[in-house]
């Protein structure tokens, strides 16, 4: 079961380089997405994403830092003492969406209140981090999470 969410969670995934560069119009909007924990260990402490939508340019994305390998050697070991890789993944916002309602977890989503400029500046550096040589990262409960990740963006900005 998890090797067949993987495969569609990929087949569903985006490549950064099919929007890296896009100007956003006026009217897009990016938003932190809160997610509800949920039953199984890995997300037992929520979860939090970026969406950056664009209805002008027909962009829906959701940037997220919470990407691992389920067929990971020890993985919930690796989990539970902090070892495990992640990755940024991007995805369309209809699929994220639909993954947290098919396992019942509730979504709460900000709008940031952020100048164009900022905006652009929010969904470049996503799309930087989003290119395989960036996309990687050591997890680590309190220190480099993808709450942390978020905040960290927001910080650089």
């Amino acid at each position: 079961m998890k090797l067949r969410l993987l495969l569609l969670f990929l087949l569903l995934s985006i490549s950064a380089k099919n929007f890296a560069g896009r100007p956003l119009s006026p009217s897009a909007k990016i938003s932190i997405i809160t997610c509800d924990p949920g039953a199984d260990l890995y997300s037992s402490f929520g979860h939090t994403a970026v969406r950056v939508q664009d209805t002008e340019k027909k962009l829906d994305f959701v940037f997220n830092y919470g990407t691992f390998d389920f067929n990971t050697d020890n993985f919930y070991l690796k989990f539970t003492r902090g070892q495990l890789d992640y990755k940024l993944s991007v995805t369309f916002f209809k699929n994220f969406s639909r993954e947290y309602h098919h396992t019942k977890r509730s979504m709460k989503e900000q709008v940031l209140n952020l100048t164009g400029e900022e905006k652009q500046l929010v969904f470049d550096f996503l799309t930087n981090n989003a290119k395989p040589k960036n996309r990687y990262y050591h997890y680590d409960f309190f220190y480099d999470n993808c709450s942390t990740r978020i905040r960290d963006l927001l910080v650089e900005i």
